[in-house]
């Protein structure tokens, strides 16, 4: 007589993560090697790894919603099965853009670091900057405006505008901010300017 068990490595994913099934079914040893099926309800998975018969298969589940699994075990003996019901919740959640400069009022030729805030499940994992203008604008240390966290030096003075595009497998959402650079001329100015202010 067979004992069916088997164990899934998450209770909660979203429809684009993979998912291991570890097949723990005790079966007494013979000639004939056991056979298995797994059986999804609903029926809405993608193998990743191995098939309906892979003794431990990987799978996507596609859908969001509650899942039901169930595994056969055909033996010399006969058949046994075991069904687990809701086993394992899928959900996703849409992407929330979001960012922080590390400073949004500098001096021209400063850097400014974008902390990227974004979440979302899946993870977003692209992302695209846009600055306007873009005259003076320079990514450095190896950032590029597709990085998650960019550096950025501007080397011009003037009010710019800031975009991010946060994309998941999933979805994706922009998020904008602004930056004011001065330039370092017209910061003496008005350093000169209150000086004489305070004499009068």
């Amino acid at each position: 007589m067979a004992i069916v068990d088997f164990s899934i490595d998450k209770e909660k994913a979203n429809s684009y993560e993979v998912v291991s099934l570890t097949n723990e079914t005790y079966a007494p040893k013979t000639t004939i090697e056991p056979q298995y099926k797994w059986v999804f309800e609903p029926n809405t998975v993608t193998f990743t790894e191995g098939n309906e018969t892979s003794k431990n298969p990987k799978v996507i589940f596609n859908e969001e919603g509650t899942y039901s699994v169930q595994l056969i075990a055909k033996t010399a003996s006969g058949e046994y099965q075991l069904k687990k019901s809701d086993i394992i919740r899928i959900a996703n959640r849409e992407v929330r853009a979001s960012f922080k400069p590390s400073s949004d009022k500098i001096f021209e030729g400063e850097i400014v670091t974008m902390e990227n805030t974004s979440k979302g499940n899946p993870e977003p994992n692209k992302f695209e900057w846009t600055i306007t203008p873009s005259e003076g604008v320079e990514y450095v240390n190896n950032t590029t405006s597709t990085s998650k966290n960019p550096e950025i030096r501007f080397n011009h003075y003037g009010e710019f505008s800031i975009d991010m595009k946060a994309t998941s497998p999933h979805s994706s959402e922009n998020a904008q901010s602004k930056i004011i650079v001065q330039g370092i001329h017209e910061a003496v100015r008005n350093l000169n300017a209150s000086q004489e202010n305070k004499k009068m």
